[in-house]
């Protein structure tokens, strides 16, 4: 779980094990904690990655606004890249380039860690011509886990707005 403000990641934590009840519980206490003063708890925008298990999560928002994200998805920019996924990566390291991206407020355990899993993907250009990330299973195998940290890094900075989402026809809350 990835929370940000800005260009500013506040907050990071993982967990593994957990039942998408907690999960949704604890996406909406962050809501709650990393909300403006001025603003709705229940409008903070939550992306959730809804592959799997997290559709479940998605589910259990209530009122608030939980969105749910695929990374099988059609990318925004299909001419740029085949999926959401190899959008998302690409796109989270070009803000990175443009310093648009802030970690400093991490701990340094979790910086080292987010780096580790950005390093370690391989990508190709696809007969299109578009840039596309090596498969999640792939991954897995060469880093002896999953990237979800960055895969939750990635969500958070997926630069979707509760319109943008609507518009889309993505799960909405």
């Amino acid at each position: 779980m990835v929370v940000r403000r800005g260009p500013a990641a506040l907050h990071h934590e993982s967990h593994n094990g957990w039942d998408t009840a907690r999960t949704a519980q604890r996406l909406k206490e962050l809501a709650a904690r990393f909300a403006q003063p001025d603003e709705n708890t229940r409008r903070v925008a939550v992306f959730v990655d809804d592959d799997g298990v997290g559709g479940g999560v998605v589910d259990q928002r209530g009122r608030y606004a939980f969105a749910g994200c695929s990374a099988a998805a059609r990318a925004r920019a299909p001419r740029e890249y085949p999926n959401r996924r190899s959008e998302l990566w690409f796109s989270l390291a070009a803000r990175a380039a443009s310093g648009e991206l802030d970690l400093t407020r991490l701990s340094k355990r979790t910086a080292v860690e987010l780096r580790r899993q950005a390093m370690a993907p391989r990508w190709h250009v696809d007969d299109r011509g578009r840039r596309s990330m090596e498969g999640k299973e792939e991954l897995r195998r060469r880093l002896g886990r999953s990237p979800d940290d960055m895969d939750a890094l990635n969500l958070a900075y997926a630069g979707e707005t509760a319109a943008d989402v609507e518009k889309s026809g993505d799960t909405w809350v």
